[in-house]
């Protein structure tokens, strides 16, 4: 039940994040936001998209996205 969340933090493979994409939409409230690790939810265009540098030389990409009003 994601109901109470403001921020929902995910590091999962692609394929999980597309399952976990339903569930996001129907039960987050518009304005509660996504952070993904290094992957991102296809065709979900990111509110944000970061680029860090890790300690081992890794490039690392964070994806940010914000629940919008639901259409009626």
């Amino acid at each position: 039940d994601l109901t109470p969340a403001t921020v929902v933090t995910i590091y999962l493979s692609r394929d999980a994040n597309l399952k976990l994409r339903p569930a996001i939409r129907t039960q987050l409230r518009p304005g509660a936001r996504v952070v993904s690790h290094d992957f991102d939810m296809d065709d979900w265009r990111p509110d944000a998209v970061r680029q860090l540098l890790g300690e081992s030389g890794m490039t690392h990409t964070l994806y940010l996205w914000r629940i919008a009003a639901r259409q009626p």
